[in-house]
């Protein structure tokens, strides 16, 4: 999540309104991880508090990022809204698809949230993996996707509405939503915007999936053919990054060891020296690549090839660069 235009976009909302919001005003990071996002709130002036369940909250701590080391719910909400009062902005960025069980957290959330407060959340959005094929996004961590209907629905259900919503690039597309107590805020018209769209999108579910399907197949044999044409010529074949989609990619279109010779990360990568699951593709320090360079390169983090690729060939990377989503791509 960028904490600027999340801001921006926040505070002219505030002006607009009835809310208190003021400097000093608390914010809580829901799955704050080490802490990045906080360090923007806190630049602007809020008190801010991580919930961070995992041993990275130490380096939060570390950082000058107060952080709990707990899992949120509603008995963690209720002890921070003991010790600091209610917070004015909750945020959870790709929390939701995580987690099997809402029920506690978004009670925790209405308990802690300032009668004006804001709880602003981040999802995948379900649409944009329709639309870009990211078949390779489906995998064991994410348990749920979300339209901005299903969320309407589940706010809904805990006296919660949906005020406001933007579309990221994040991931290859999600939605910021903003949410609050009913009846606090008037409801931009962004939002049933985005919900008729949607109803028009998914008007049939089962060509939708259909299509999904046959497109899906169609790229896998695509991408393969790409990569035979390289191998018969014996000429090397690797992939760039390494993000947990990858692995379904990979895994879908049997593409192992054989075909892909490492896959290279940044040097601080703590997958280093370690195997992508089931196709045994070593992966290995990035140095590699431009001190050998490969005759193709599969960009695995393709959500954000663009950026990476402008890196790249600032660092005089000249190797053909192969964006497999939502098409194939040669660059």
């Amino acid at each position: 999540m960028s904490t600027i235009p999340l801001i921006q976009t926040f505070t002219n909302r505030c002006k607009r309104t009835r809310s208190t919001f003021r400097a000093k005003s608390l914010c809580v990071d829901i799955g704050s991880n080490d802490g990045t996002l906080l360090k923007g709130f806190k630049r602007f002036g809020f008190n801010v508090l991580g919930v961070e369940p995992t041993n990275i909250s130490k380096i939060a701590n570390k950082e000058g990022i107060k952080t709990l080391q707990l899992f949120f719910n509603e008995e963690t909400a209720l002890k921070i809204k003991n010790e600091l009062g209610p917070s004015f902005i909750i945020t959870a960025t790709n929390v939701f698809a995580h987690t099997p069980n809402l029920y506690s957290i978004i009670k925790g959330i209405k308990k802690l949230l300032h009668n004006d407060g804001v709880f602003i959340s981040e999802s995948h959005y379900l649409v944009n993996l329709f639309q870009t094929l990211q078949y390779d996004s489906i995998y064991h961590e994410h348990l749920k996707y979300y339209s901005l209907k299903s969320l309407q629905i589940l706010f809904n259900y805990y006296d919660l509405e949906i005020l406001d919503v933007e579309f990221i690039k994040n991931y290859g597309g999600s939605i910021r939503v903003y949410t609050s107590r009913k009846g606090r805020y008037k409801i931009n018209k962004s939002v049933n915007d985005c919900i008729n769209r949607e109803m028009k999108f998914f008007k049939n579910p089962k060509k939708t999936l259909d299509k999904f399907s046959t497109e899906t197949k169609k790229n896998k044999q695509r991408i393969l053919d790409i990569i035979n044409k390289y191998k018969t010529k014996n000429k090397r074949v690797i992939g760039i990054g390494c993000p947990g989609r990858c692995s379904t990619f990979l895994n879908y279109c049997k593409i192992d060891e054989k075909k892909m010779t490492y896959i290279a990360e940044q040097s601080t990568s703590l997958k280093i020296r370690k195997f992508l699951p089931g196709m045994k593709i070593p992966i290995i320090d990035e140095k590699e690549m431009f001190e050998n360079p490969p005759d193709l390169a599969i960009m695995l983090s393709w959500h954000y090839a663009e950026e990476i690729i402008s890196i790249l060939r600032k660092k005089k990377f000249k190797s053909k660069i192969l964006v497999p989503l939502p098409k194939p791509r040669l660059y």
